[in-house]
């Protein structure tokens, strides 16, 4: 019985731990330019404001994508927009839509 018990804490632990880990929405491509070197990505969120984590997440997907135009990083390249993508019945807005530009650099910070 307190085997039984355990093995169900441990489980739960387990799975809080992995819900917890995951990031909460992911960033996409919505445009990008070989020439200029710049990546815009979008991300739709329930939360109105981004986390450190969500903005370390988009920096390394525009790393990426710079990568596979031979340069080395991306960094914020002007204002992070935040507008409303979905209202509740009574206008409460229950879903955020953030635009990031970013810029590629040839060299590391």
């Amino acid at each position: 019985m307190m085997k039984t018990k355990v093995i169900a804490v441990m489980a739960a632990m387990l799975l809080l731990g992995t819900v917890q880990a995951r990031p909460n929405a992911e960033w996409n491509l919505k445009g990008a330019s070989r020439t200029e070197g710049k990546v815009v990505l979008t991300l739709v969120s329930k939360e109105p404001e981004l986390t450190t984590a969500n903005r370390q997440a988009a920096e390394q997907t525009a790393t990426r994508q710079c990568a596979t135009w031979g340069l080395a990083t991306a960094e914020l390249n002007g204002e992070i927009e935040r507008v409303c993508d979905g209202r509740s019945r009574f206008g409460k807005c229950k879903r955020w839509r953030f635009t990031m530009p970013l810029q590629c650099n040839a060299s590391a910070p």
